[in-house]
């Protein structure tokens, strides 16, 4: 649920846990980039980056992790940038000439966007004839505010062996309204989002 009044607050939390969260991520990715989200985006975006003269554009860019891995997969220029005026980086390699893109990537960050309307209006005009758009997020019904976890413990009949049974009760799916939580147990700040948990989860 998009909420405008909040996009001052997502970024300004941004500038005071960048370091932080740069640090856990690296710049080489960690566990859940190299095993989970780099291998999707090989399949969905190698095509398109590796072609001649190909241009990308990595939106909330962080610490570059996207840029780096879209120069490496053969982007011939890279544009990087970020809200957070502190996180904002350009891809080592030049720029080039202005112009559409043959690829758009925001990696785990459209749930920080707080007017998704806009924004979902400004892709189309970013992007070549037969551009590509791609944009990573964690299903929220495994990550979302307002779910109560369950824990059942009871005993098989059959075999009479102890079962504990993890749960989730998700009692608003499609209208989830903004709350405050964290991404990463441990980070110094608690941050603003459409589908943050209230404890713990995972981002990158």
């Amino acid at each position: 649920m998009s909420d405008p009044s909040l996009s001052g607050q997502a970024l300004s939390t941004w500038d005071n846990i960048a370091q932080w969260w740069d640090a856990g991520i690296t710049l080489n990715g960690n566990n859940y980039w190299q095993v989970l989200q780099e291998p999707c985006l090989t399949r969905l975006l190698s095509s398109q980056v590796s072609k001649p003269t190909s241009r990308a554009l990595d939106l909330a860019t962080g610490n570059g992790l996207c840029a780096r891995w879209l120069a490496s997969r053969g982007a011939q220029a890279v544009l990087a940038t970020d809200g957070n005026w502190e996180a904002l980086i350009r891809d080592e390699e030049e720029q080039g000439p202005g112009g559409k893109f043959d690829a758009v990537l925001i990696n785990m960050a459209i749930m920080d966007i707080a007017e998704i309307g806009t924004f979902a209006a400004s892709v189309p005009k970013l992007l070549r004839k037969d551009g590509v758009f791609v944009t990573t997020v964690l299903r929220p019904v495994f990550i979302t505010s307002n779910a109560a976890k369950s824990i059942t413990i009871d005993y098989d009949p059959v075999m009479g062996e102890k079962r504990v049974v993890l749960g989730k009760l998700v009692t608003q799916y499609l209208d989830v309204k903004p709350a405050k939580g964290v991404a990463v147990v441990g980070q110094p700040e608690k941050q603003v989002g459409a589908v943050l948990p209230s404890t713990s989860g995972g981002k990158h």
